[in-house]
């Protein structure tokens, strides 16, 4: 199979680049990539090509489908290799590859960020299950405004 239809949220979404650098090994060639979040394989040498899925149906579905009452009762690469008919290996790389430019600019943009432990907190997630309550949240900045950390959220 070397065309993926994904509907996954952001983060599934990266979370199969790791995936696909394996299916590309097997199969002898870079694969096409349909899915919500394209730019995120811009410079991926394994995926030939990255589209927006347009209503495509899926061909590899998301871990949010087999999530039951544990949110974390599934490997997600795990379930990805499983469909894919591929044998798991523990040695994936989840990863987004950046252009020169793109490098350039999350440094200068994260500068006043340097020499602080940073954390970064997604406020947001397709799957109700994830979403972070905005009382935890605050018990969670005030927990850590005393350490020499600084929070990046996003999402």
């Amino acid at each position: 199979m070397n065309n993926i239809i994904f509907n996954g949220a952001m983060g599934d979404t990266i979370t199969i680049s790791g995936v696909l650098k394996h299916l590309s090994l097997k199969i002898n060639q870079p694969v096409t990539l349909h899915t919500n979040w394209p730019e995120i394989f811009d410079n991926n040498p394994y995926v030939k090509e990255s589209l927006y899925r347009n209503g495509m149906e899926p061909n590899l579905q998301p871990c949010d489908n087999l999530f039951v009452n544990n949110l974390y009762s599934c490997n997600c690469v795990k379930h990805y290799f499983n469909q894919l008919n591929m044998e798991y290996t523990n040695d994936v790389e989840t990863k987004i590859i950046f252009n020169k430019d793109e490098i350039t600019l999350a440094k200068d943009e994260l500068k006043e960020f340097n020499n602080y432990k940073k954390i970064a907190v997604c406020m947001y997630s397709s799957s109700p299950a994830r979403d972070v309550e905005y009382e935890y949240m605050l018990n969670f900045i005030k927990k850590i405004k005393s350490l020499n950390v600084k929070l990046i959220f996003f999402g």
